[in-house]
């Protein structure tokens, strides 16, 4: 069993590498082969107030990959924070680091999670 130090150990790990990606994106804990793409929405003063997060669910012969669903999530969650008057720099997603191991993406092999 953690201790509660071990526990926000973990937290504040996971919490760095949302920050650094930019997005969370990881297999559904609910629906399987569901990959969420989940990015922050800000407000005026720049603090994330919300998340949206879109289910993606690859199909056979579809157009759209992985990677396009999350540029489609990335601009709809910046037209969002824009809206609510956040001015700062657009999202910039580290894909290299929020996709890997994912078994819908060409270039990468599935990981054991």
């Amino acid at each position: 069993m953690l201790t509660a130090d071990e526990d926000m150990k973990t937290v504040n790990s996971y919490i760095e590498s949302v920050l650094r990606q930019g997005c969370d994106i990881r297999p559904s804990l609910v629906v399987a082969g569901v990959t969420n793409i989940s990015l922050p929405i800000r407000d005026f003063h720049g603090e994330t107030t919300a998340v949206l997060t879109v289910p993606f669910l690859p199909m056979k012969d579809m157009t759209a990959s992985l990677d396009t669903a999350i540029q489609a999530a990335a601009n709809a969650a910046d037209n969002i924070s824009r809206r609510l008057g956040y001015r700062g720099e657009r999202l910039q997603l580290q894909m290299s680091d929020a996709t890997a191991g994912h078994p819908d993406r060409l270039d990468h092999r599935p990981e054991a999670r």
